[in-house]
C-alpha cells in the first residue's frame, strides 16, 4: 500500500476519533456513533489493502473496536446539551430525563464496585454508614421508630477514599450506585437542571435501595454571598427540596456527597447533612492495611511495612496508591531494560512480551519517593481538622 495514502486514512482516523470525542463529552452519542462509523470504514480499507500482516492484524482490532463503540452509542439516547439531536420539547414529552438517568449517572455492574475490604482503615465512618443500613432494614419493637441516616457529608483531605466509600455502601447493600458530578446535572437549557435533579431522585426510589453519591457538592453549593449563576441556583434549590423529602420515605435512597472544601459549602446545605464525617488523612494502622492491599494483594513481595509506615506519614490513601505504583514501575524498569522498545514491533508483540519481576525492595520506595510527593500539607490538615471541631457530626 501506498505509504502516502496509508497515512492519509491514518489521519483521517485520527481525526475522526478527535471528533467522537468531542460529541461524546457534549451528549451528542448519535453523531460521536457516526464518527466511529467512518473510522471503522477507514480501518476496513487499510485492511484491504495493506500486505504487512503484523498491520493487517493492528487494523482489524481497531476496525472490531471502532464498530463496538458506534454500536453501545447508538443505544445511548442524546438527552442533555445536544443541539444536533431532540429538542428539549421532544425530550420531555417522550421520555423525560429516566433514561439519561440510567445511562449516565447509574452504575450498572455492581459486582465491579469496591467492598468494605477494599478500604484499609477509616473503621469507625465505616461503621457509622453500616448501622444506617441496618438501622434501615431491621425489626424494631412495636410503636418504636429508629430511622437510620440518610445524608452524609464526607468531608476531609483529596484522596483518603471518600469515593471508595460511598461505592463500598451501594456493594455492601446490593444497592443501585448513582455516581454524580455538578456537570451532569446542569443543563444549558432554562429549567431543565432541576428536572434533571428530581429525575435522578426518581429513578433512585424505583430503583430502591439506592445509594446516591455526589462528588464535589461544593461545586454547586457555595455560600450565599458566592458568586454563582441562576442554573446552579436552580440546581441547588432542587437537590434541597429532595434531601428534605428523604426522611421518612418507605423506599431507602441513601444520600452521600462529598468536598474538599466543607468551609465554602453553605450553611443551609451543611444544616441538611444529618451526618458530616471528617474522613483524615490515614493513621498507621491504616496506612498498613492500604500499603498492603496495594501490594500484597497485587500480588508484590515486600517485607519491611514497618519502615514503609513511618515514611508514609502525611500520605493520603491515593498518594499511597501512587506511591507503590511507582515503586513496582521502578523494579519493572530495572528488569525489563528494553521494554519501551516492545511498543514498536506491534501490538501481537506486545501480547507475547513477558514481564520479569522480583521482590520490591527499600530502595525501589527510596526513588519513589523523590517522586511522590504527599499533596496534603500540615496547615490543609489542620484546617480540616479546626472545621470538623466546629461542625462534624460523627
Amino acid at each position: 500500500m501506498n505509504p502516502l495514502l496509508e497515512q492519509e486514512y491514518l489521519d483521517k482516523i485520527r481525526v475522526g476519533k478527535e471528533k467522537a470525542k468531542k460529541y461524546y463529552d457534549s451528549g451528542d452519542h448519535e453523531n460521536a456513533s457516526e464518527e466511529y462509523q467512518k473510522c471503522s470504514k477507514y480501518c476496513e480499507i487499510l485492511v484491504k489493502k495493506t500486505e504487512d500482516e503484523t498491520k493487517k492484524k493492528d487494523y482489524y482490532n481497531a476496525f472490531e473496536k471502532f464498530v463496538d463503540a458506534s454500536a453501545k452509542l447508538k443505544k445511548m439516547k442524546t438527552v442533555v446539551g445536544s443541539e444536533t439531536t431532540r429538542t428539549r420539547e421532544e425530550t420531555e414529552t417522550e421520555e423525560g430525563f429516566e433514561p439519561y438517568i440510567r445511562e449516565n449517572l447509574m452504575h450498572r455492574n455492581k459486582e465491579t464496585l469496591p467492598s468494605w475490604a477494599d478500604i484499609g482503615g477509616l473503621e469507625e465512618t465505616k461503621n457509622t454508614i453500616k448501622e444506617s443500613i441496618v438501622l434501615a432494614y431491621a425489626r424494631t419493637p412495636e410503636k418504636v421508630e429508629i430511622e437510620g441516616w440518610r445524608n452524609i457529608l464526607l468531608f476531609g483531605p483529596p484522596g483518603t477514599g471518600k469515593t471508595l466509600l460511598a461505592a463500598a455502601t451501594a456493594q455492601g447493600l446490593d444497592a443501585a450506585f448513582f455516581n454524580v458530578k455538578a456537570g451532569q446535572v446542569l443543563s444549558k437549557y432554562y429549567g431543565e437542571s432541576p428536572k434533571i435533579v428530581n429525575a435522578l431522585f426518581e429513578v433512585a426510589r424505583a430503583e430502591s435501595p439506592a445509594a446516591i453519591f455526589f462528588d464535589e457538592i461544593d461545586s454547586i453549593a457555595l455560600s450565599r454571598c458566592a458568586e454563582i449563576d441562576e442554573a446552579t441556583r436552580r440546581v441547588l434549590s432542587s437537590l434541597l427540596t429532595e434531601l428534605d423529602g428523604m426522611s421518612g420515605t418507605e423506599k431507602f435512597v441513601l444520600f452521600l456527597a462529598s468536598t474538599n472544601t466543607p468551609w465554602d459549602i453553605d450553611d443551609a446545605v451543611i444544616s441538611r447533612f444529618e451526618k458530616r464525617i471528617y474522613v483524615p488523612l490515614p493513621d498507621d494502622d491504616a496506612r498498613r492495611s492500604i500499603l498492603r492491599i496495594q501490594l500484597e494483594n497485587k500480588g508484590f513481595v515486600f517485607d519491611d511495612y514497618d519502615w514503609l509506615v513511618e515514611k508514609t506519614d502525611g500520605y493520603s490513601g491515593r498518594d499511597i496508591k501512587v506511591l507503590c505504583k511507582e515503586g513496582a514501575y521502578i523494579m519493572v524498569r530495572e528488569l525489563n531494560p528494553g521494554v519501551a522498545d516492545v511498543a514498536d514491533a506491534g501490538l501481537e508483540e506486545i501480547k507475547r512480551f513477558e514481564i520479569r519481576t522480583r521482590k520490591v525492595d527499600r530502595g525501589d520506595f527510596e526513588k519513589a519517593f523523590l517522586r511522590m510527593k504527599p499533596a496534603s500539607t500540615g496547615d490543609m490538615v489542620k484546617q480540616y481538622e479546626e472545621w470538623n471541631d466546629m461542625f462534624g457530626a460523627l
